[in-house]
C-alpha cells in the first residue's frame, strides 16, 4: 500500500510539471504574437505614408480616385490578415500571410507605378504619360475627360495650384477611418 502511494504522489507531480510547462509554451505564443501585431502595425503605417505620397505626386482627380480605393482596399487586406495571424499563432501561417501581403505591396507599386492604373494610358513610364496627357488636354478638353465639369479643377491640378483642399479632405477621411 504505501509502494503504491508513492507511486501516485509521482504521478501528481509529473501533471503539476506537465501544466507548468504548457504555461510557458503558452506565454511564448503570446510573445510571438505581440511581436507579429507590431509588425503588422507598422507595415500599415509604412503603406499608408507610401500611398499618402503616392497620391500627392498624382495630379488628375481621377488617379487619386483609384488610389484612394486601392488603399483602402489594401489597408482591410491587412486587417484581415492580422486577425487571422493572431488567431493561428504557428510560425508557417505567419510567414505565409507575410509573403503575400509582401506580394501584394510590390504588384500594386508596379501597376500604379507604371501608369497601366492610370484610367486607360497604358503601361511604360508613368511620367511619360503624364506628359502626354497635359498635351492632350490643352489641345482639346472633352477628348480625355470623362468628367466635364472637372476640366477647370484638372487644369488647375496641371499649374500646381488649387488641388491641396481635396488631397486635405482625403488625408483627414483616412486619419478618421484609421
Amino acid at each position: 500500500m504505501i509502494i503504491a502511494n508513492d507511486e501516485d504522489d509521482d504521478v501528481d507531480d509529473d501533471d503539476e510539471n506537465d501544466e507548468k510547462d504548457d504555461n510557458d509554451d503558452n506565454d511564448d505564443d503570446d510573445d510571438d504574437g505581440d511581436g507579429v501585431v507590431v509588425v503588422v502595425v507598422m507595415m500599415m503605417m509604412a503603406m499608408m505614408v507610401m500611398m499618402m505620397m503616392m497620391l500627392k505626386m498624382m495630379r488628375r482627380r481621377r488617379r487619386k480616385r483609384m488610389m484612394m480605393m486601392i488603399m483602402m482596399m489594401m489597408m482591410l487586406l491587412l486587417l484581415l490578415m492580422m486577425m487571422v495571424m493572431v488567431a493561428v499563432e504557428s510560425m508557417m501561417t505567419m510567414m505565409m500571410m507575410m509573403m503575400m501581403m509582401m506580394m501584394m505591396m510590390v504588384v500594386v507599386v508596379v501597376v500604379v507605378g507604371g501608369g497601366g492604373g492610370g484610367g486607360g494610358d497604358g503601361g511604360g513610364g508613368g511620367d511619360d504619360n503624364d506628359d502626354d496627357d497635359d498635351d492632350d488636354d490643352d489641345d482639346d478638353d472633352d477628348d480625355d475627360d470623362s468628367d466635364d465639369d472637372d476640366s477647370d479643377d484638372c487644369h488647375d491640378c496641371h499649374d500646381g495650384d488649387g488641388d491641396d483642399d481635396d488631397y486635405n479632405e482625403m488625408y483627414t477621411d483616412i486619419i478618421s477611418i484609421i
